[in-house]
């Protein structure tokens, strides 16, 4: 006995995706950049500075050439990247 293709989708988290509702896949970086990860604390806390500043994710996201979700990220774990700089610095 096999298992069936709608439980095998579902174990994988594909069922009912963009592709299989006729809608089109959008890429995570876009077409004019290659895809970049912040992974180096420093350019963490730059991000956060930037934002403190008034800069706007979507500009944060062209310039270090990432997802907009990459700086969502970093807003959304600004304590605990503040909190490791204090550590650090001790």
């Amino acid at each position: 006995m096999g298992v069936g293709w709608g439980a095998l989708t579902n174990l994988c988290g594909t069922g009912g995706g963009a592709a299989e509702k006729g809608r089109r896949r959008l890429p995570f970086a876009t077409e004019k950049t290659e895809s970049h990860d912040i992974r180096n604390e420093l350019e963490k806390l730059q991000v956060i500075e930037y934002l403190k500043n008034g800069m706007k994710n979507k500009d944060l996201s062209e310039k270090y050439k990432v997802h907009h979700s990459a700086i969502s990220k970093i807003i959304h774990n600004k304590d605990k990247i503040l909190q490791h700089k204090e550590t650090m610095e001790k």
